[in-house]
């Protein structure tokens, strides 16, 4: 077996991973689509035929602390491959053993959950993914208009009070990219939107320590699926912390609902 760090995809290599991809989404390992973006990559290849036998997907997301994506081709499954490729990221320093290196494990993933306990790795907080449909989705005629600004991908801004159905839509959702990140920003409240095919990915919601627990959080957000859905988006979905108690009141109480549940593992 032989072992590569890539911080970037050549040609080859993402051919192999996208097959790599494909035949563990087959055997039912992947949940959610991936794509080959990420921060650097561990591949295990066999020496032979030069086929991809594993690979760690590597996120950082803080100055010490690393999420990882464990992918092994089901046909070489129980032969090290990711003990192997662990090792070797440890030993390497691109996410070595001081800093903090993260998994996440689905309900449904008994196996992997079992490797995460092999390796000692520490079950430390869930974390819950919420939707919330737009389709259909009428402001509330009992509430206050409050002025939601939307900074779309496109670069232009729409803005208006919440309550105000008359704008004409400056961004078509199918033709909103992943990548292409917006915010949203009222008085004293911010986030991030991610718009992608219709939908939009929620992150990154703010209100400012002098002004939380007066409702300005639900108004913003009644506000903001408002203009969403006049714009055409069909739902929101956002990723949440189980041990954020507030925003998980917060999102419950504005109508999102819980999709599913990931653990978080420190390795």
């Amino acid at each position: 077996m032989r072992f590569f760090f890539e911080t970037k995809l050549t040609q080859k290599w993402n051919r192999k991973l996208s097959g790599l991809l494909s035949a563990c989404a087959a055997s039912g390992d992947i949940f959610d689509p991936l794509g080959t973006d990420g921060d650097g990559f561990w591949l295990a290849a066999d020496e032979k035929t030069g086929s991809l036998a594993g690979c760690l997907i590597l996120f950082q997301t803080g100055e010490a602390s690393w999420e990882c994506i464990p992918l092994t081709d089901p046909g070489c499954r129980k032969k090290g491959v990711f003990s192997a490729l662990l090792s070797e990221a440890c030993k390497a320093g691109n996410c070595p053993g001081e800093e903090e290196l993260w998994f996440t494990c689905r309900p449904g993933q008994k196996t992997w959950a079992a490797v995460l306990e092999a390796i000692q790795a520490e079950k430390v907080y869930d974390e819950y993914m919420m939707e919330l449909s737009l389709e259909g989705f009428m402001f509330p005629r009992t509430a206050p208009s409050f002025p939601v600004t939307l900074f779309l991908p496109d670069g232009k801004r729409n803005h208006g009070a919440a309550a105000v159905s008359s704008d004409q839509p400056q961004l078509s959702p199918e033709s909103a990219s992943f990548q292409d990140t917006g915010r949203a920003v009222a008085p004293h409240v911010s986030c991030f939107l991610s718009p992608q095919r219709g939908r939009v990915y929620l992150s990154h919601l703010v209100t400012e320590e002098p002004y939380r627990n007066q409702g300005l959080g639900a108004a913003f957000l009644t506000g903001l699926f408002f203009r969403l859905a006049a714009l055409g988006f069909t739902a929101v979905s956002l990723q949440v912390s189980g041990e954020n108690e507030p925003a998980l009141a917060l999102y419950k109480k504005t109508g999102f609902r819980i999709t599913e549940t990931l653990s978080f593992y420190l390795y």
